[in-house]
């Protein structure tokens, strides 16, 4: 488990995934995958009449899909889980 965690933690993988990767794609990513999974979850919550208090993110890689939610939904408590050092930063960096 600690190798595990130390790979995601800091590897060089994750590291160039936040820092190559992800800003290399991020708004083709953010068109693709995040908006519309995120209308996919703003839609279950609407039919159901929920407004929700907190939100949970695992593997919330540099907090892209938490940051749009609170676009959205600004009263919104926001909590990522990211075991990468460097997009556990970027979450940090944004209030999340």
């Amino acid at each position: 488990p600690d190798e595990l965690l130390r790979y995601y933690a800091q590897s060089e993988s994750q590291k160039f995934w936040v820092n190559t990767i992800l800003k290399k794609t991020g708004e083709k990513r953010q068109a693709s995958i995040l908006i519309p999974n995120l209308e996919r979850i703003q839609t279950l919550v609407q039919e159901r009449g929920k407004s929700p208090k907190s939100l949970l993110d695992v593997g919330a890689a540099g907090g892209a899909f938490l940051s749009a939610w609170k676009e959205r939904y600004p009263q919104t408590d926001l909590i990522a889980i990211e075991p990468g050092e460097d997009a556990a930063q970027k979450c940090r960096d944004q209030g999340i």
